[in-house]
């Protein structure tokens, strides 16, 4: 794979390291995308590092014939932005290639549980979808 990192506003010691920690991402993505020429597959990575806040906001964008997929983090540390920015590709890629379910569907949290059956409560006791509510102005002509 070819990847094209932009950054933005970043200092050399920052960019040195960020192009170090992304060369093991890069290779697993490599793996998961299994094209047969690595280097028809470009990858653009956009890094924003905002100094004044301490944040770093990573962007991956990865063209496919099928579809685009892109992936965004934001993180006080740069390469916690940059694993997050891998993972979600990784899921994106496996989730295209039809190999994994949404992270929605993977992870049921309690949270997420408790709001489905308000949600079913609710449903059984309010009226109908064909009725319409009593409120509901009705003009009626003879």
């Amino acid at each position: 794979m070819h990847t094209n990192v932009m950054f933005h506003r970043c200092a050399e010691a920052v960019i040195s390291q960020m192009r170090e920690h992304w060369t093991a991402k890069e290779a697993y993505l490599d793996e998961l995308i299994g094209a047969e020429d690595p280097e028809e597959t470009r990858l653009d990575l956009h890094i924003d590092c905002e100094a004044g806040a301490k944040r770093y906001a990573v962007r991956a964008v990865l063209p496919l014939p099928s579809a685009t997929l892109t992936t965004e983090a934001l993180d006080e540390d740069v390469t916690m932005a940059l694993d997050r920015v891998a993972e979600l590709l990784a899921q994106a890629i496996q989730q295209h290639r039809g190999g994994a379910p949404p992270a929605s569907e993977k992870i049921a949290t309690p949270l997420a549980a408790e709001q489905i059956d308000e949600v079913e409560e609710a449903s059984t006791e309010s009226f109908p979808a064909s009725d319409a509510p009593a409120w509901t102005h009705v003009t009626v002509k003879s």
